[in-house]
């Protein structure tokens, strides 16, 4: 028999830790969950803020006021707990906050149902115990596993307590159990079936946890994601700005022979105006002394300006 890793996860353990703390305070004495009034108003099933920091550290639940309320507020961000009015997140004063399992106002994801409706079969399933036997424990190479069962027998209690209709329906809870990690199998083989493989309840070990424990290991899994978010970010930034690096030498080495070619077109044009400049008589001008019937081209033959120049040129030589 070996033992799996365990996959629950830590959504799974708050609840799991915050249903236990819920059942604690109704047992204690006084109670601190009960009907309080405020301005003539009844609100019912609620604890106050203060009270619940001040038991959570005479528990030893928390090591500090700051550390209960964020143990609380954690419980808080996953929707278990909420503020009567829901004005307020939780804090560390005289005001009413309730459990939503209390108040029917629900709202919870399928993961958070399925968590709940393991508990409360598991809690079921621990007081049927002396009529029907499905919880054990098992000893294995010196190591003991508590509240274990066979598959086989935990869908025979699902169908002799009228929980399901057919033995099938049995192993999809079985297989949704195992998928948040309420349950976790120990011997090998394939996902639950309707056989006699052992698993074993995974709830018993969180009645010892402490909650600032949870949430502490919440936060640094949490962390851990977020460094892992933050590397694979750095690496498609640094992959992006390579790539914009590429993209940026190639347009400079285009602006470059760019500018080059503008430079010797530039150079072309001054050194033609440096050459025309050099005439005594500007182009296309005829001299003064020259008759009203000076050479003209021919039509339709473009000739350049110093090409005129040289035919006035020729004409006063030859005069």
């Amino acid at each position: 028999m070996a033992q799996n890793t365990d996959s629950r996860s830590r959504k799974t353990d708050l609840v799991i830790t915050s249903e236990y703390l819920r059942l604690r305070l109704y047992f204690e004495q006084p109670p601190l969950i009960k009907d309080r009034r405020y301005h003539a108003r009844l609100y019912q099933k609620c604890f106050i803020g203060r009270e619940v920091v001040d038991w959570l550290i005479e528990h030893l639940e928390a090591s500090d006021r700051i550390m209960a309320v964020k143990c609380v507020r954690a419980l808080q961000d996953i929707g278990l707990i909420h503020h009567v009015c829901d004005d307020h997140v939780f804090k560390d004063q005289m005001l009413f906050y309730r459990f939503r399992r209390d108040d029917g106002s629900g709202g919870f994801d399928k993961e958070i149902q399925l968590i709940f409706q393991a508990i409360d079969l598991y809690n079921r399933i621990l007081a049927d115990q002396k009529k029907f036997v499905v919880l054990q424990d098992i000893q294995y190479n010196d190591q003991v596993f508590k509240t274990c069962f066979l598959a086989r027998r935990f869908v025979d209690w699902l169908v002799v307590n009228a929980e399901i209709q057919s033995r099938d329906e049995g192993v999809e809870i079985g297989k949704a159990f195992l998928r948040t990690g309420v349950i976790k199998q120990l011997s090998p083989g394939p996902s639950f079936q309707d056989d006699n493989l052992y698993y074993q309840f995974t709830v018993e070990d969180m009645k010892s946890c402490k909650l600032m424990n949870v949430v502490n290991t919440s936060d640094s899994d949490n962390n851990n994601n977020n460094n892992n978010n933050n590397n694979n970010n750095k690496n498609n930034k640094q992959s992006t700005a390579s790539t914009q690096n590429d993209a940026t030498q190639k347009r400079n080495i285009v602006r470059f022979y760019d500018d080059m070619a503008k430079f010797q077109i530039n150079k072309s044009k001054e050194m033609n105006r440096r050459r025309y400049s050099s005439f005594e008589t500007p182009p296309n001008t005829p001299p003064s002394h020259m008759d009203n019937n000076p050479i003209s081209p021919r039509p339709g033959i473009k000739y350049k300006p110093f090409v005129i120049h040289l035919l006035f040129k020729l004409q006063q030589y030859f005069r």
